[in-house]
């Protein structure tokens, strides 16, 4: 069958403590937590998708996706990227 899985999207100011809640109640649970930074350079669709299927391999667990928001830009601006690239050649 299907995982369940839950999730929550949190959203306000920076600053505004969502991380630092994420945080509190993971250790409330005594749950781990795992951040990923989408923001980062690193961070490519292999390296989410494997983390995803056999990183969190304990549940439960907790999977905090730190600047969601930006993600949408950086596909954006990678798809411009990519494109120029095949209009080169």
């Amino acid at each position: 069958g299907i995982p369940y899985r839950r999730g929550y999207l949190l959203h306000g100011l920076p600053g505004g403590g969502k991380s630092s809640l994420v945080m509190a109640v993971a250790s409330e649970l005594r749950l781990p937590i795992y951040m990923l930074q989408l923001s980062s350079g690193l961070v490519s669709d292999e390296t989410l998708s494997s983390l995803l299927q056999w990183g969190m391999h304990d549940p439960p667990t907790i999977l905090l996706l730190e600047d969601v928001d930006l993600l949408h830009s950086s596909v954006l601006h990678r798809d411009t990227v990519d494109q120029r690239d095949m209009e080169r050649e």
